[in-house]
């Protein structure tokens, strides 16, 4: 008698896990994330959209109960088995966003692939400087897990399983060119006498110096160049008449040697100031000349 009511209860136990795990038979789990880089930026919104607009928050069965589909994935800190207000019958990692669905969304993914997407905004500028945003990904019906499939899974062998199908959406990066990269600026202070001769380019940078001045003179020149171990020095004149083509953004060195950045016969400026336009060893300083009597 004693054996039959403990196959009589082992019979019930195992029927009730039954039933559980045929409750998640027809849920399916989407898991994606967001590239490291644009993970770390605030301000970025995930929608799932239906048609091109957010999807509606309709009834469907999640886990055996009747749940409205949420319109946003949920994002999961830390690990844990409860997906925005629905407990799994296992844990999932963190860092990553979820959204619940069930069989007749899958099924209708999957013959109409354009159907659902997922779409990622943001208000934060520097997010869009680095990032094409906004993107729209469809959502890849391969990429949904069933909840009872995992089930049956070890929990190690479900953690690989899950870290191999979450889904790394595919955010592209802008190439920063030469010219949007910020410039770091320098400071560096040279100081000459009139009791010496005054280099040529030093002259040519400074027109207004007066030489017969006999207390300390001082100025600051912007946008000044550090390359190949010499200074480039922007002068006042805009073209230089002994080219033969006019040049522009002419500079000298402090000997008084004069290149242009732009313009000549090329086109792409002449000298060592040519190398300004596409070198990364260049270092741009703020230089004050400090004249002496």
């Amino acid at each position: 008698m004693r054996t039959k009511l403990l196959i009589f209860f082992l019979m019930l136990t195992l029927g009730v896990f039954s039933q559980k795990k045929q409750n998640w038979k027809n849920t399916f789990l989407y898991g994606f994330q967001l590239p490291d880089e644009l993970e770390n930026f605030s301000g970025i919104y995930l929608t799932i959209k239906y048609k091109g607009e957010p999807i509606l928050p309709k009834s469907v069965k999640i886990g055996g109960k009747s749940i409205k589909i949420a319109s946003e994935p949920f994002y999961l800190f830390d690990k844990s088995a409860t997906i925005d207000h629905t407990k799994l019958p296992f844990e999932v990692q963190g860092k990553t966003y979820y959204w619940l669905l069930d069989g007749d969304m899958l099924t209708e993914m999957a013959l109409h692939p354009n159907r659902y997407q997922i779409d990622i905004t943001t208000a934060n500028s520097e997010a869009t400087k680095r990032f094409h945003l906004p993107e729209t990904f469809d959502c890849v019906p391969e990429n949904c897990l069933n909840v009872a499939y995992l089930q049956s899974f070890t929990a190690t062998k479900r953690a690989k399983f899950l870290q191999k199908k979450i889904w790394k959406l595919s955010v592209r990066e802008k190439k920063i060119t030469l010219k949007e990269q910020p410039e770091t600026i320098k400071d560096s202070t040279l100081t000459f006498s009139l009791r010496n001769p005054i280099p040529k380019g030093i002259l040519m940078a400074l027109p207004e110096l007066n030489k017969e001045d006999h207390s300390i003179q001082e100025f600051t020149i912007d946008n000044c160049y550090w390359i190949e171990n010499t200074f480039l020095i922007p002068i006042k004149s805009k073209i230089i008449k002994r080219q033969p083509d006019s040049c522009y953004e002419n500079y000298a060195t402090i000997e008084g040697k004069i290149c242009s950045k732009s313009g000549c016969i090329t086109g792409k400026g002449s000298g060592l100031c040519s190398k300004l336009n596409s070198s990364t060893n260049k270092i741009k300083y703020k230089l004050t000349l400090i004249i002496e009597p």
